[in-house]
């Protein structure tokens, strides 16, 4: 279970140690976590050659990265159809929702922080994720 290992990569004993640690910031390494493991088990899947339209593992390291960064910041990605725009949590949340279905290329338009400032600008492209088996 992912909080089980959280719990242990933190040292915590007991669940109050969590709630002292602050259960916020808790679920975020809990979520950081299995977007890091979503990008691993995707990488060794498309080594084995499943065919499947996959989530970037650049974009789910990406979205790791801004997760602990803040999940509030505001920030934009390319989907299928456009633009989409929101917090990083509710990228999050929507990564297997058809309307944000970036299995190819991770393209963030513009980043602000939660104050709207602007934060950075990244674009990076990989290769195809589609495998024949």
């Amino acid at each position: 279970m992912v909080e089980v290992e959280v719990e242990k990569e933190r040292g915590f004993k007991t669940k109050r140690d969590i709630e002292d640690f602050g259960l916020a910031q808790f679920v975020n390494l809990c979520k950081q976590r299995v977007l890091e493991f979503s990008a691993v088990q995707t990488a060794q899947s498309i080594r084995m050659g499943y065919w499947m339209d996959w989530n970037d593992t650049e974009q789910l390291r990406y979205l790791k990265a801004e997760m602990a960064k803040n999940p509030c910041q505001i920030i934009t990605v390319e989907g299928r159809a456009g633009p989409v725009a929101g917090t990083v949590e509710q990228i999050v949340g929507m990564l297997a929702c058809h309307s944000l279905e970036v299995a190819t290329s991770l393209s963030v338009m513009r980043t602000t922080t939660a104050s709207g400032q602007p934060s950075r600008s990244a674009t990076s492209t990989a290769g195809s994720t589609r495998e024949p088996m």
